[in-house]
């Protein structure tokens, strides 16, 4: 089945794109709590080219992966903390997709509170020519997705497909990557043309192609995962420019005053990423915007780091920024809340049982840590940004472990509050920057059920941390050779609901465990792993 161009038909739906407008599909997803339980915070969700979408009171996630996984979908109350739902948007392995990924996917809601998915895929009988891929939902998101015609051209390849709504129309947006590989006319370009679902939403008729934008400068030779804002009778396309797999991968904006005009780049650009990208950071972009009630405006984009001279593709994470919008209606990245490391100067706490300090400098947007007593226990910070508040990001180390100096760590988002920390001896109280307080001063626990031993698993690595001894000794089992330190977080019957300082596998991926006693019985463990996040806690 092939898709035949539009002959003007009129459009009988009322698409509202839900990642870049405020008004929400009142079908999906309930509203919850903040705190989710086992749900991961940013800083450690694998989110490869994110689909972020408002959906009811959530926000919903979608991202590049594997064919036989359907594109899983997760939601968030708050758009930090996300949970596997259970839903997908295909219910098995995508036929006409013999590759090993189903790419950038995005949702957008219509009406009677059905749903439109778009996505990228591979078409058969060819080794890499890439297809777009629509699917609609019968009855909100968690129903079944009928696949509409794919979208290919031969001699060229389609991917990061995008939705926007004008008047009424609805329109696709794409990148088009031409071939042959090796052409020196090669131009990985922007491209834009009309579509048509037809009334019931059971065809998708495409009008002819328009270019709306193709790579120069600090973009190389590729622009793509476009999205458009509709806002003040001018269209605002956010885009990622650059090689995915660089330092260089960044996020530029453009305006034009209609969708088949000039689109112009704003000053600027790259507003994130390229020659702004921190520290070992890189990969940064495939941004989405969302617009929510009581969030305001935000980017969410995906981010990676550097192993060695190489950028890890393999392990991108999801990340976001507020942002505003100026008096002549651009957007630019929210300015940070007032106080010390908001304006740049550098503010500082010092551990209350030693001399290790950690601070934060750049403008909240670097924190160093300062291990200043050789005395062979690790120091820490917790970090909370404004992009993972209320919780904190899992520890960031002290490199140099006693020696002199400090580890400095960058983050893309700005450092709300923070803690130092040593191994053994707990945490200091958070210290505000001036942007979100502090968390809360803990709560006396309930009395504690009788004890059973229990052991958990990290997600993604094959560490364990299990308790004994009634719920007074924890095993931590790094059983994963690669670097990274495993710890637990335990949380006892003094410390509720405070989880206490990380306590290490000293090992450090050698046979055994770490075996820590507690005087206090434990009532909850979780398994982390140092940059690759926590697992949700286990009752004892």
């Amino acid at each position: 089945m092939t898709i035949r161009r539009s002959k003007g038909a009129r459009h009988l739906i009322c698409l509202v794109v839900c990642a870049v407008t405020a008004l929400a599909v009142a079908a999906g997803f309930p509203a919850r709590a903040a705190a989710q339980a086992g749900c991961t915070v940013s800083e450690s969700t694998l989110a490869a080219d994110p689909g972020v979408t408002v959906v009811g009171t959530a926000y919903v996630l979608v991202t590049t992966s594997r064919p036989a996984a359907g594109l899983p979908i997760t939601r968030s109350s708050d758009g930090i903390n996300w949970c596997p739902t259970g839903a997908q948007v295909l219910t098995g392995p995508v036929k006409w997709n013999p590759g090993p990924a189903l790419w950038a996917p995005k949702l957008y809601g219509v009406s009677a509170g059905r749903l439109i998915a778009v996505y990228s895929g591979v078409q058969p009988g060819t080794k890499n020519r890439r297809c777009i891929g629509l699917a609609v939902s019968s009855a909100g998101f968690t129903s079944v997705y009928k696949n509409l015609p794919r979208f290919c051209r031969t001699g060229k390849r389609f991917i990061d497909p995008a939705l926007v709504r004008a008047g009424a129309k609805t329109y696709l947006l794409y990148k088009e990557d031409p071939k042959p590989k090796r052409s020196s006319r090669r131009v990985k370009r922007l491209m834009i043309r009309s579509i048509d679902f037809g009334p019931n939403l059971n065809r998708a008729n495409l009008g002819e192609p328009h270019e709306i934008l193709r790579p120069r400068g600090w973009e190389g030779s590729s622009v793509e995962a476009p999205t458009v804002i509709p806002r003040g009778g001018k269209y605002y396309l956010f885009y990622s420019g650059g090689n995915y797999a660089t330092r260089g991968y960044g996020i530029g904006v453009a305006v034009a005053d209609t969708l088949g005009g000039r689109f112009r780049r704003l000053s600027g650009n790259p507003i994130i990423g390229g020659k702004r990208t921190p520290g070992q950071l890189c990969g940064i972009g495939h941004q989405d915007v969302t617009n929510k009630p009581g969030d305001g405006w935000r980017i969410y984009y995906h981010f990676a780091r550097m192993n060695g001279t190489v950028c890890d593709t393999d392990n991108r994470r999801l990340t976001y920024q507020r942002l505003e919008w100026t008096p002549n209606g651009e957007p630019k990245l929210a300015t940070p809340a007032a106080g010390a490391s908001a304006t740049g100067e550098s503010a500082c706490v010092k551990h209350p049982g030693e001399a290790s300090v950690v601070c934060v400098r750049n403008a909240g947007h670097v924190v160093d840590v300062c291990d200043r007593d050789a005395d062979g226990h690790r120091v820490y910070a917790r970090v909370i940004t404004d992009a993972s508040s209320p919780t904190f990001f899992s520890p960031f180390y002290d490199d140099n472990d006693s020696k002199p100096g400090c580890a400095n760590i960058p983050f893309t988002s700005r450092v709300a509050s923070f803690a130092v920390c040593t191994q053994t001896e707990g945490c200091s109280a958070f210290t505000s920057t001036g942007g979100q307080p502090p968390p809360p001063a803990p709560t006396p626990a309930p009395p504690p059920p009788p004890a059973k031993d229990i052991c958990v698993a990290h997600p993604s690595d094959p560490s364990v941390v299990c308790t004994r001894n009634a719920g007074h000794t924890v095993d931590v089992c790094d059983r994963h050779a690669d670097g990274h330190r495993a710890y637990a977080r335990v949380i006892t019957q003094a410390s509720y609901p405070t989880s206490q300082s990380p306590y290490y596998d000293t090992n450090d991926s050698q046979p055994g465990c770490a075996n820590i006693a507690f005087p206090s019985r434990v009532l909850s463990v979780a398994v982390c792993v140092q940059y690759e996040g926590c697992s949700a806690f286990k009752p004892t």
